[in-house]
């Protein structure tokens, strides 16, 4: 496992300042700590990480995935347990609820999060969907009537 100091040795100096704004509170103390005095061994003053936070950089052009808050391309995807939406039926919800149902086997799909900023990409449990979304739902996959 990495210690702290090496995780952010690799984040740019505005990607440090979103990390301290964003996600050091989420830590242990003796993490928040380290992290406190990295920052200032890094040489960055409460005024630098204002500065830095009001000039957001430009999203790196060769990555297609990347934060929307703050243009970082460094994600974490976590596997959780997807929960099978009740009135929805498709192919996807009725091989998960078969899945479940008969074999007793939980259908997990991935979480994307920024690491630096906490900010969720993509949630399955909390998956918004659109309107023609919900519509091609209604025409092609006769779901329960509410």
């Amino acid at each position: 496992m990495k210690k702290i100091d090496d995780i952010l040795k690799d984040f740019s100096d505005y990607e440090l300042a979103m990390f301290i704004t964003y996600k050091q509170n989420q830590y242990m103390q003796g993490t928040q700590e380290k992290i406190k005095a990295y920052i200032t061994e890094r040489g960055l003053t409460d005024s630098k990480i204002k500065v830095l936070l009001a000039n957001k950089p430009e999203p790196p052009l060769d990555e297609k995935i990347h934060c929307s808050q703050c243009n970082s391309v460094k994600l974490i995807r976590t596997r959780v347990k997807w929960e099978i939406p009740a009135f929805r039926s498709g192919y996807e919800d009725e091989a998960a609820m078969w899945n479940e149902l008969i074999k007793g086997q939980a259908t997990y799909k991935d979480k994307v999060e920024c690491f630096i900023c906490g900010n969720i990409l993509y949630d399955p449990n909390n998956e918004k969907r659109t309107f023609f979304q919900k519509l091609g739902d209604i025409i092609f996959d006769n779901p329960l009537p509410i």
